[in-house]
């Protein structure tokens, strides 16, 4: 099997969000689809990124960056089209060198606003089939549309084992239509309710901190589909994004974003993108109440944080302790650092 052939040429997006130098712009949380599959955490009309929800805000902190990309998630991007294509004629017009990319399940889009989004210098859309059951008449005219307007074109599905017999009957459809991508995303369900996915899942642990559920299955049937793809002579390139890929995508951006969010007078970023950070407490608190401060109430670590000097110093004193920690860095504008572990610290004798 040819597998690595596929996995070498990912869309600039893919490339982007591997190396962590891009931004998700969930410019609204609305969706007119309903998929028992979907992770996403809110379903109402706001816009979140790492950087802020204003335009203004977020080029403030992007000018001061590597990244050179920018997409537009949801929900449903096209749900708020007006606002989607302010935003990204705003951003285009300032940092017109940037790779833009949209997701969408072509439930809400038509030729007039396809052929307006790519005119903004958008360069690719990418159309979740799953969401409509992969065959949809309606939205695979969409897609014939937009390989008209876009310069790439693109299919992003989490990969279900229970789907695969409809998938494979539209990927002949996408083939023949001129696709560009296919990601396949490992089937993550949500924490809420893992019992979605009505078969065994996993944990796997994301960031350091974060738990999330997947489904074993998902991995063989995108092993499956790229050998069907392979065997029909397909052309469009395949990228599946795993767990572990998910997990070098969080390196990079602890890495990059993490580095943005930086107190160089008391964070030290070490390889592996976390932070270490000292705190110094009084004596007589318990571990129990440091626990609860480190890892439940990280709003308040800003009275007890101090330098690695302060900590070395205050090493001497009887009436207080020092506390090294590992953290999670802050990556967005309204995140606090999470703590991953810590220890008391103990006077050099």
């Amino acid at each position: 099997m040819q597998y690595n052939n596929h996995l070498n040429k990912h869309s600039t997006g893919c490339q982007l969000c591997q190396k962590g130098k891009w931004l998700c712009i969930f410019i609204t949380y609305k969706c007119s689809a309903d998929c028992a599959f979907c992770p996403a955490p809110l379903s109402n009309d706001t816009i979140q990124s790492a950087f802020g929800n204003t335009k203004e805000q977020v080029l403030q902190y992007l000018k001061t960056t590597s990244f050179k990309g920018i997409s537009y998630s949801g929900g449903d991007p096209f749900l708020v089209y007006d606002r989607m294509l302010e935003w990204q004629q705003y951003f285009y017009k300032h940092l017109p060198h940037y790779y833009y990319w949209v997701y969408t399940n072509g439930l809400t889009t038509n030729p007039y606003k396809l052929e307006k989004l790519a005119n903004t210098g958008v360069n690719e859309i990418r159309f979740n089939i799953a969401a409509t059951s992969y065959l949809n008449n309606n939205v695979w005219k969409q897609i014939k549309l937009a390989r008209k307007y876009f310069k790439y074109v693109s299919i992003e599905i989490p990969s279900i084992k229970a789907h695969q017999p409809k998938l494979i009957k539209a990927l002949k459809q996408a083939n023949s239509m001129g696709i560009d991508f296919l990601n396949l995303h490992d089937y993550i369900v949500s924490e809420n309710n893992p019992s979605k996915a009505q078969e065994p899942i996993k944990e796997f642990t994301l960031n350091f901190t974060d738990e999330l559920y997947y489904v074993p299955s998902s991995i063989l049937n995108t092993q499956e589909i790229i050998s069907h793809c392979e065997k029909e002579a397909y052309a469009f390139k395949i990228n599946h994004c795993s767990m572990q890929q998910k997990e070098e995508q969080m390196l990079q951006r602890r890495l990059n974003t993490g580095q943005i969010f930086l107190n160089s007078d008391i964070d030290i970023h070490k390889d592996n993108g976390t932070v270490v950070n000292y705190f110094r407490f009084p004596s007589a608190l318990s571990n129990e109440n440091i626990s609860t401060i480190l890892f439940m109430q990280p709003e308040k670590h800003h009275t007890y944080l101090i330098s690695k000097l302060e900590a070395e110093h205050t090493l001497l004193e009887q009436s207080h302790i020092v506390i090294e920690a590992n953290c999670v860095p802050k990556l967005s504008v309204i995140d606090y650092k999470t703590v991953i572990d810590w220890y008391q610290m103990q006077k050099a004798e």
